[in-house]
């Protein structure tokens, strides 16, 4: 019998909610749970607030694939182009939501695509540390940071059996990393000339104050804003 896990603290998030000690678990006592109470969908999932496994009846919410300006969905190579094109805080997100086998399946198939197979295998890496760190931290987040480390040790693995498999090889016309440790080394450029750029930018706003409140001013004119004062704040 599955029993639920019962403790002194309800879940903060769903009190109501009972709550289990693995997915497994959670996932034999979904099917008594559905035939008694008449659900038709039944899914296991790690509570964020509580550390523990719940039972939800709703279904999970799938990233959809972009589409470009006619509105029309991309092929896979323009998927490829559009991932390698994200800042790095969306493809994090895109990894991120593979792990929870919530990308649809055009999105799932570029991310395994050979030109993005090592950016991939880059962020499993930084996750994957992340969570093993979580794992042997505080007894409370133990238990959600092993289900983590699980799951991106797995796709880790793919990863590499995929990058193995096809070594990487950057768009037509454009050079591109070649390896995860291409892809870390592009990165850090990456980062380095932004720095440059915005230390550049303050330089020159330094030497031509008066020019550049001029041009924020038209710009804020531009965007229904009103101008700023000497003190670089909305009049």
């Amino acid at each position: 019998m599955n029993t639920p896990i019962t403790a002194a603290e309800p879940c903060p998030l769903h009190p109501e909610k009972n709550r289990y000690a693995t997915a497994e678990t959670a996932e034999k006592a979904a099917t008594p749970r559905a035939i008694l109470l008449g659900y038709r969908r039944q899914r296991p999932y790690l509570c964020g607030a509580c550390d523990w496994w719940h039972i939800s009846t709703k279904p999970p919410r799938a990233i959809s694939a972009p589409t470009g300006p006619d509105g029309r969905p991309y092929d896979h190579e323009a998927l490829v182009r559009w991932f390698n094109e994200c800042p790095r805080d969306i493809q994090q997100h895109l990894v991120l939501k593979d792990v929870e086998q919530l990308l649809v399946p055009e999105l799932a198939a570029a991310l395994r695509d050979p030109a993005c197979v090592p950016a991939w295998l880059h962020i499993l890496k930084q996750q994957r540390t992340a969570a093993a760190t979580a794992a042997a931290g505080p007894i409370g987040g133990r238990r959600a940071a092993r289900a983590r480390l699980a799951l991106l040790t797995a796709k880790q693995a793919e990863a590499r059996t995929l990058l193995s498999i096809q070594p990487t090889a950057p768009p037509a016309g454009k050079a591109g990393p070649g390896t995860v440790r291409d892809y870390a080394a592009a990165a850090l450029r990456r980062r380095r000339a932004a720095e440059a750029h915005a230390a550049a930018v303050e330089l020159l706003i330094g030497r031509h104050p008066a020019e550049f409140a001029q041009l924020l001013d038209h710009a804020r004119l531009q965007h229904s804003l009103p101008p700023v004062d000497d003190n670089a704040t909305a009049a």
